[in-house]
C-alpha cells in the first residue's frame, strides 16, 4: 500500500502510523460495503479483490484495487449516492472520523491529502451540475440572463486589526477556528460592501479567496462561447460565511459572482488560498474543512437549481415533450462519483 498516492513519500513512521490509522479487513464475497442513502463517517480504501457500484439496483461501475470511497462522509452527513459490494473475496482499510483525526492531530501528512483529495472531488462533483445547467439553459431562454457588467471593486471598509478579527470570527465557515488562527488571517484580509448586481468575482480575475460576511449571492456560469457566449445561467447559491472563489486552483472554471442585494465580503490575498490547498498545518487544514463544508452546500444549491430546472421546462412543455423529457432526459438528483461511494 505504501505505493498508493496517500501514502508515497512518507517517512517509515508516519507511514506504519497511517497504515494503523486504516483498518485492515477480509472480506467474504457479496459483501455490501456501502449502502445507497445511508450515512456513514468512514473512507475505504480497496487493497485486494474487485467491487461493483450500483445506483438504484443498476450496476454502473467495477472498481479495481486502490480505489478509495467515501471521503466526503468524514466531513459531512452527506448520504452515500450508490451501492458497493464486492464480487469475491477482498481486502479493505477502513478509515474512521475518529481515526482520521488522530491523524489530523499528529500532524500526519496523510490527512492533509485526504482532505485535498475531498476538496478536487467536490469540485469534480460540482462541475456536473453546472454543465447540465449550461446545457439546458441552451434550449431555454427563460434561463438565461444577459452578459454581465464588468466586476465592481466594491467600497472598501476601513475596519481596524481587531475589528477585522471580530468580523471572521461572526463568518460560521470559521467559526471552529480558535483565536490565534483567526489572528494569522486579519493582515492578509479587506472588508468590502458591494450593492446589488455587482460582480464580486470574474472568471478573468486571479484566484482570490472571498468569504460572504453579510447578504447573498449567486453564481453564474457562461453558456459555451460558440453559441451563447453572451448569456450566462445561474448555476449555484452563495450562503452566509460560506467559501467562494477557489474554482481555478481546484481545475474548474471559474464563475461569476454577482450579489443579489447589498453584500459584505471578506476578499484574502492570495496567499491564504496558496496555504488553504498547500499547507500541511493545522489551520490550513481547519481552512481546508471550511472550504468543503462550502464547496458541499454549493454543490446542494446546484442539484436543487437543476431539479427546480428540469420541473420549470417540464410544466412549460407542451405534453408530448413533457412525456419525451422525463423518458429521455431525467435529472440525476444525486450524481454518482466512485470517489464518494
Amino acid at each position: 500500500m505504501s505505493a498508493h498516492t496517500l501514502f508515497q513519500n512518507l517517512a517509515p513512521d508516519r507511514l506504519a502510523e497511517a497504515l494503523a490509522a486504516f483498518g485492515e479487513e477480509q472480506v467474504p464475497p457479496g459483501t455490501r460495503l456501502i449502502a445507497e442513502f445511508d450515512t456513514t463517517d468512514f473512507v475505504l480504501l480497496l487493497e485486494a479483490g474487485e467491487v461493483n457500484v450500483s445506483v438504484g439496483g443498476a450496476r454502473v461501475a467495477t472498481l479495481e484495487p486502490g480505489a478509495v470511497l467515501g471521503e466526503i462522509g468524514l466531513f459531512t452527513q452527506a448520504v452515500r449516492t450508490a451501492t458497493v459490494t464486492t464480487t469475491g473475496p477482498a481486502v479493505v482499510r477502513r478509515l474512521t472520523r475518529a481515526a482520521f483525526d488522530a491523524l489530523r492531530d499528529a500532524g500526519n501528512p496523510v490527512a492533509s491529502r485526504v482532505e485535498r483529495r475531498t476538496l478536487a472531488q467536490l469540485q469534480s462533483r460540482l462541475d456536473q451540475p453546472i454543465a447540465s445547467l449550461q446545457a439546458v439553459a441552451l434550449g431555454a431562454p427563460v434561463l438565461r440572463v444577459p452578459l454581465l457588467p464588468e466586476p465592481a471593486p466594491g467600497t472598501v471598509a476601513p475596519l481596524s486589526s481587531t475589528a477585522l478579527g471580530a468580523v471572521l470570527g461572526t463568518a460560521t465557515t470559521f467559526s471552529a477556528l480558535n483565536h490565534r488562527h483567526l489572528r494569522r488571517m486579519v493582515p492578509g484580509a479587506t472588508l468590502r460592501v458591494f450593492g446589488r448586481d455587482d460582480i464580486i468575482t470574474d472568471p478573468d480575475d486571479q484566484p482570490t479567496l472571498h468569504v460572504l460576511v453579510e447578504g447573498a449571492v449567486h453564481a453564474f456560469a457562461p453558456l459555451p462561447a460558440s453559441t451563447r457566449h453572451q448569456e450566462r445561467v445561474r448555476v449555484a447559491h452563495v450562503g452566509h460565511g460560506q467559501i467562494f472563489g477557489l474554482s481555478r486552483r481546484l481545475g474548474s472554471d471559474p464563475l461569476a459572482y454577482v450579489a443579489q442585494d447589498a453584500c459584505s465580503v471578506l476578499s484574502f490575498d492570495g496567499s491564504l488560498a496558496t496555504e488553504l490547498m498547500e499547507g500541511d498545518s493545522a489551520h490550513a487544514s481547519s481552512l481546508r474543512h471550511a472550504a468543503i463544508a462550502s464547496l458541499f452546500a454549493r454543490l446542494t444549491s446546484a442539484n436543487d437549481l437543476l431539479k427546480d430546472a428540469s420541473r420549470l421546462l417540464s410544466t412549460a412543455a407542451p405534453a408530448p415533450h413533457r412525456d419525451s423529457l422525463a423518458r429521455d432526459e431525467p435529472v440525476q438528483d444525486v450524481v454518482f462519483d466512485p470517489w464518494f461511494g
